[in-house]
């Protein structure tokens, strides 16, 4: 629910999913950030009184929800990180007809990257509507910390392991593969390592990680499965890594490229997502395409030394204390 707030500054209110996902933060950094309106979240269906209020959804899955309540407020911003209609994930699919209809009547719609803007497009929202802006990191909190060994003796991370990172999900609901994941193809790329790196340890965290589990089982490589209830906690995590290991066939993000090289640590991705933007071969890691070997062959590049440069200044342009200045723009289109 929405709190009373009698500040003079302009509301907006933001609209996400629980408390635990990452679109909560998304909004949770644009209320910590702006100086120039207030913020408001709630996760809950709880609409303003005024027909006027700007309001933001940053997850597009609870705006097709609620869309129904919302057909008389004009001043609606929703974030689509992601999805057409050849995207292979029911839950995406259930949205399309919806967002078909509903997205092109927004104020705008946000994106992160240049593959969201086709994604929008290919729903019928025009140009004029489409606004660019990446998903950002909290510099403040994620960064290099001190006690690294600490922190792998604490994860159970093996002391002298090369540790590859996955942060994500990797199970829909009914427990099979979230395919645009690309859990499969993070298996294979494993399995081809097993040989070359035989001290390799994959660290897991997240919701749904079963299909990981149970083939990383099966390769019989070891890993460490932890869920976290402080969100800030995986920074901690992030520390614990020699790489982090993103195999997605479709992203709106993610997060992680950028919240792995604040923390100094190297990423090796597939071409997704914010991708292109973030990565920067040989300085802060390596980008390939959705080939096995390829990626293999990055890790191998990373275990050996092969980065060169201040990883952690890579992520400074997704800093959210620049991210919200663009938000509080957008947003200032309705001010007045």
């Amino acid at each position: 629910m929405f709190f009373i707030d009698k500040s003079k500054k302009m509301k907006i209110y933001c609209y996400t999913g629980s408390k635990s996902s990452s679109t909560y933060y998304d909004a949770y950094f644009l209320a910590k950030y702006s100086t120039k309106y207030k913020y408001i979240i709630s996760s809950k269906y709880a609409p303003p009184v005024n027909r006027k209020a700007v309001i933001l959804f940053t997850d597009p899955g609870t705006y097709c929800q609620y869309h129904d309540g919302f057909k008389k407020y004009p001043n609606k911003f929703v974030c689509w990180w992601h999805g057409n209609a050849s995207t292979p994930n029911r839950g995406v699919q259930k949205r399309i007809k919806i967002a078909k209809k509903w997205l092109p009547k927004c104020k705008g719609i946000i994106v992160s990257c240049d593959y969201g803007v086709n994604c929008v497009r290919s729903l019928g929202v025009p140009d004029h509507l489409i606004n660019k802006i990446h998903l950002g990191v909290d510099m403040s909190l994620f960064k290099v910390l001190p006690n690294r060994e600490e922190f792998r003796k604490n994860f159970k991370v093996p002391e002298n392991s090369f540790c590859i990172g996955s942060f994500q999900r990797d199970t829909d609901k009914l427990g099979g593969p979230k395919t645009i994941k690309g859990p499969d193809i993070f298996i294979d790329v494993v399995s081809k390592l097993k040989k070359s790196i035989p001290n390799m340890f994959v660290l897991l965290s997240g919701r749904r990680r079963d299909y990981m589990k149970k083939h990383l089982k099966k390769l019989d490589i070891k890993y460490k499965h932890v869920y976290l209830d402080d969100y800030s906690d995986i920074v901690a995590m992030y520390n614990c890594l020699d790489c982090y290991l993103l195999t997605s066939r479709e992203e709106g993000g993610p997060k992680a490229l950028m919240e792995s090289i604040a923390c100094g640590i190297p990423i090796v991705s597939t071409k997704c997502g914010m991708a292109p933007d973030v990565i920067q071969n040989g300085k802060n890691g390596f980008m390939c395409c959705l080939k096995t070997n390829d990626l293999a062959d990055s890790v191998l590049k990373v275990k050996n030394g092969e980065i060169s440069g201040d990883i952690t200044s890579t992520a400074k342009p997704f800093d959210y204390r620049k991210i919200v200045l663009e938000y509080d723009k957008l947003m200032g289109q309705c001010n007045g």
